[in-house]
């Protein structure tokens, strides 16, 4: 399907456009359920999510702290994401102030 002809669909609550109507309920599901009514809980912090697959991405990245990719440059960072430019731009990110 051609990009501009896939249909926008838009949250009520926020604005965020979607490209379908099961995006759309995903969105809904996963960014405007309130934490205390997410039934899947951290045991490592107090967050919370919608499904297992939610918190497992969130133990690797928050606590596990798992950083495989080594930098290609030999400059001894590592990283958790495979694609150096992203990985470099969003570690930018979080050390400006």
């Amino acid at each position: 399907m051609h990009p501009e002809a896939v249909a926008r669909l838009q949250c009520d609550q926020c604005g965020r456009l979607c490209a379908s109507q099961v995006m759309l309920s995903v969105h809904k599901r996963k960014g405007h359920v309130p934490e205390s009514e997410r039934p899947v809980g951290c045991d490592q912090c107090e967050r919370r999510f919608i499904c297992k697959s939610d918190l497992k991405e969130h133990l690797i990245q928050a606590h596990i702290k798992n950083r495989p990719y080594p930098c290609r440059f030999g400059c001894g960072a590592t990283y958790r994401i495979m694609n150096l430019e992203a990985a470099v731009a969003m570690r930018r990110s979080m050390a400006l102030p």
